[in-house]
């Protein structure tokens, strides 16, 4: 049995330091209690409301003294009263009573939370539990009879709320009149209001990075380029040069970095034919570099070559796919980077629309996903188109406004995806290898990089403050996971 160490001598005091009223009902108030001042933060609220049960101890009291609802609201031991004697419920010997609180609860607050006025000329202890549903109890320990001032601190945590105090008496005088501890009132100095919301607790967050050797392109063994060249691409962006310019030195760098080991292939279109006749134009899309071990100068002499012209067949290049595509087992990455909406197939019952393209590849069993950076997008209308034929493609858009942003949009849009499980498999993050980092509550997750084939991540500690670093290598087969902590 816990002992609880009981003092008032600290009582008086506890108005600083406790909880601030509200409302017009929740006025501070102090009582007497054997000479001592008890002062209620909630006043009159805070006292119990209701006898849930009473069950009376033998010997049992006088009939005068053995009415339990004598223990509810604020005592009345110590004031000026009509009667001879306040009023209280005897407990009889091992008799209990269990009271609860409607309009407050009982909370933890710095100092004693909970009063037990028990009044007579003798003291008689007993033993407290709390409660907060009446079904399950947090036994608090053997409490003093007449200056019975309770710090539930060390059985509850912060935020608890109880509505619910049970009382035994334990049979220590059995033998006069008022037998058992003689409760005149139970109040609760830590008390809220009933109404008022639990106050949250705030949830601790750290970070999460996620790296890999290959950072630009970690297990996307296999990408086709398709680069926009039409008539639209010589237009000039803020900083005065062409959108060309731009994208082929961007081009160029991102091809001086690439892994040697990746299969790769560059696809160009509108960069052969004039607008018009728009027929012809609408179908000039060229694999440059077929698939095939990287070869640097190859593409970057092509990227070199390209001059914009004419029209934006986007779906033509991408039903090109399938051949490209032939005899290249697993899954690919398509990037487009492009500066506008399609000129020739955009209507949804055309031969050539973008989004029945990617439906009809998909469908033939090519495996692929389908990036697009916009590069210096000025409508919302071309936006939202490309946003649409990404989200067909199962990948995503990225906005490019200038060289710096172009550079970086395209080696994101390179990068594997990944997502962060949570422990009932529900997707509560993502992001991209090699870049920024993701917030995330603390806890256990699984971390899923998008590769081929897929690289499962288990038991992945994210703790409050820091950010955890994985940095993930791949030889072969052979995938291995260095954890730390930053």
């Amino acid at each position: 049995m816990m002992r609880v160490n009981l003092s008032a001598t600290t009582a008086g005091m506890l108005a600083t330091a406790l909880l601030a009223p509200t409302g017009a009902t929740a006025q501070p108030k102090c009582f007497a209690d054997r000479g001592k001042k008890i002062c209620f933060p909630k006043g009159d609220i805070s006292f119990a409301d209701k006898v849930v049960s009473f069950t009376p101890g033998k010997p049992r009291a006088a009939k005068k003294y053995a009415d339990p609802r004598q223990a509810l609201g604020p005592p009345d031991a110590g004031r000026k009263h009509k009667r001879k004697q306040p009023t209280y419920v005897s407990l009889g010997c091992g008799g209990t009573l269990v009271l609860r609180f409607d309009d407050n609860a009982l909370v933890d607050v710095p100092g004693p939370d909970l009063y037990v006025f028990e009044i007579g000329p003798a003291v008689e202890p007993s033993h407290l539990w709390i409660s907060k549903d009446g079904k399950t109890w947090i036994d608090v320990g053997r409490i003093k009879g007449a200056t019975a001032a309770v710090d539930i601190g060390r059985v509850s945590r912060p935020g608890e709320r109880f509505h619910y105090v049970r009382l035994t008496d334990l049979a220590t005088s059995c033998g006069s009149t008022w037998p058992g501890a003689d409760i005149n009132a139970v109040g609760a100095i830590g008390s809220v209001a009933a109404s008022a919301p639990a106050p949250p607790t705030p949830p601790s967050f750290g970070h999460l990075s996620v790296a890999a050797s290959d950072a630009r392109i970690a297990g996307a063994a296999q990408v086709l380029l398709i680069l926009d060249a039409s008539g639209s691409m010589r237009a000039k962006m803020q900083d005065g040069k062409r959108r060309i310019d731009v994208a082929k030195r961007v081009l160029v760098s991102v091809i001086n970095k690439l892994p040697d080991s990746i299969r790769v292939g560059l696809r160009v279109y509108g960069h052969r034919h004039k607008p018009r006749p728009k027929a012809r134009s609408c179908r000039d899309s060229e694999l440059l570099v077929p698939f095939g071990r990287l070869d640097r100068a190859a593409m970057k002499l092509a990227v070199s070559r390209l001059r914009p012209r004419g029209q934006t067949p986007i779906g033509y290049s991408l039903a090109r796919l399938e051949g490209d595509f032939r005899g290249r087992k697993g899954s690919k990455l398509v990037l487009l980077v492009s500066d506008g909406i399609e000129t020739c197939d955009a209507k949804s019952g055309s031969r050539y629309n973008p989004r029945r393209m990617i439906a009809r590849i998909k469908a033939s069993g090519v495996r692929f996903r389908l990036n697009v950076v916009g590069l210096d997008i000025g409508r919302e209308t071309s936006r939202a188109f490309l946003k649409d034929i990404a989200q067909a493609g199962g990948g995503r858009y990225i906005d490019a406004r200038d060289k710096t942003e172009l550079d970086r949009a395209i080696r994101t849009a390179l990068a594997a995806p990944f997502d962060v499980l949570d422990a009932g498999g529900k997707v509560v993050a993502s992001g991209t290898v090699g870049n920024a980092r993701v917030r995330l509550r603390t806890g256990h997750y699984t971390v899923v990089i998008r590769t081929d084939p897929v690289i499962r991540i288990a038991r992945v500690v994210v703790p409050a403050g820091k950010t955890r670093a994985l940095f993930v290598e791949r030889k072969g087969t052979a995938v291995t996971v260095k954890r730390e902590n930053r």
